[in-house]
């Protein structure tokens, strides 16, 4: 009786295989040859800086940040590739985070742009956030 049912099972196992394999080959899309974009920091090879802040009671922040970014890819690119990006963090003015450059490109047959910074100027110019604030 076991041998009737492994041959049903092995049957029908076998007459499944079509249904689950794919005899086009869908070379449209290829995920290991594609190139994927990183934002880095532009000395990655070095450890992540550190930024001293101080917290002023009734004042709020007071601190400066800068801090140098750029767009990376794992593979040299054939043709150039425009990175857009948004810098925000809860707690402080838009119009307070400076960017060297709004734009990043790596330009073909390189892996890198040239690197960005980011500064947010001194002085009392946070608000004290209600919760702690989240660098995006």
């Amino acid at each position: 009786m076991n041998k009737v049912f492994q041959s049903i099972i092995i049957a029908l196992m076998s007459a499944m295989i079509p249904f689950f394999s794919s005899c086009s080959d869908d070379d449209s899309v290829n995920e290991w040859d594609m190139s994927y974009v990183s934002l880095l920091p532009a000395d990655y090879l070095q450890p992540t800086p550190s930024f001293t802040l101080k917290h002023v009671e009734e004042e709020g922040i007071e601190g400066s940040v800068e801090f140098q970014f750029m767009a990376t890819t794992q593979k040299a690119i054939a043709q150039d590739i425009n990175v857009r990006y948004s810098v925000t963090c809860d707690g402080i003015d838009a119009d307070k985070i400076n960017l060297s450059d709004k734009n990043l490109v790596i330009k073909g047959g390189s892996t890198a742009s040239e690197p960005i910074t980011l500064s947010i100027q001194t002085g009392s110019i946070w608000k004290a956030p209600k919760k702690p604030l989240t660098i995006r």
